[in-house]
């Protein structure tokens, strides 16, 4: 049995055919790692002042003790967040109430425990 050497020109073919798989096989694995992360999302200015508004709503929720769906029989109401004109304001009952019947502008968010303080300035800046 001979064994004969491949001729330059067809050693040469091969080694370009091997470069070209390992070329072709680098480049798929980094296509289909691209592809597969997830996109950078870019958060819409206005989606992050609602976030904001969000977070600021919260916080004042839990500082001025407010809730949604009312206290029951277990407490009656002194104040309220409202939002107006874009600010978040905590404000009297009777405020709150004329809001909430529309003879004041403003929305009816969520009713309190504690008294507004005279001086008190809105929770938050504009959402």
């Amino acid at each position: 049995m001979t064994i004969s050497r491949p001729s330059p020109r067809k050693a040469a073919l091969v080694l370009s055919v091997a470069k070209a798989l390992a070329l072709g096989l680098v480049l798929v694995v980094l296509v289909s790692g691209f592809a597969t992360r997830t996109p950078v999302r870019i958060q819409h200015p206005t989606a992050l002042r609602l976030d904001l508004a969000a977070k600021d709503l919260q916080r004042a929720m839990i500082q001025h003790h407010c809730t949604t769906t009312g206290f029951g029989d277990s407490a009656s109401p002194r104040s309220a967040l409202i939002r107006h004109h874009g600010e978040l304001r905590h404000v009297s009952f009777e405020q709150a109430w004329s809001v909430f019947t529309g003879e004041e502008p403003g929305q009816l968010l969520a009713v309190c425990l504690t008294e507004v303080l005279v001086g008190e300035r809105p929770v938050t800046s504009r959402a």
